[in-house]
């Protein structure tokens, strides 16, 4: 019998099971089903609130389906639980660089780099926030309407 259906039969007679939850987010968040993987995730964390993988990938797949602020919100309390960790700076810079908060991104981005170095995902969303970032003076607002030059874009999969 697959994980999927085991976990769905287990939770019609345990509805209170939480690992059922989290199994069943992780085989839809492999299978990039984030929309999916998002209730069971939420439904986990009622249990476990504190369990940084499973804020992680609801962070990560909030950020997918563009629910920017439940995204920012999940990697903040990753980041603050594990502050330490790259990783968890690097995504919530992603993060918040979706969700125009350029600034704070670049300061997480910074704190990754830090951290890790020789972290390629760090350096190229380093690379992709600094192309983001208007130079003095350059800004939307310093250029008429019509000359407005869109940001580069940044990858929220961090590919």
């Amino acid at each position: 019998m697959r994980p999927g259906i085991s976990c769905r039969m287990l939770l019609t007679r345990r509805p209170d099971y939480a690992l059922a939850y989290l199994v069943l987010g992780d085989i839809h968040f492999r299978r990039g089903e984030f929309d999916i993987a998002q209730p069971q995730y939420r439904r986990y964390l009622t249990y476990e609130p504190d369990d940084v993988g499973a804020l992680t990938n609801l962070g990560l797949a909030a950020l997918d389906t563009g629910q920017l602020a439940e995204s920012v919100q999940a990697l903040q309390r990753v980041v603050d639980a594990q502050p330490q960790q790259a990783s968890a700076h690097r995504n919530l810079a992603r993060a918040l660089a979706s969700a125009g908060r350029l600034d704070d991104a670049i300061a997480h981005v910074q704190e990754a780099t830090r951290l890790a170095p020789a972290d390629a995902a760090t350096r190229e969303l380093s690379q992709q926030l600094r192309a983001a970032r208007p130079v003095a003076g350059e800004g939307p607002d310093s250029l008429p309407s019509n000359t407005r030059r869109p940001a580069a874009p940044v990858d929220p999969t961090g590919r």
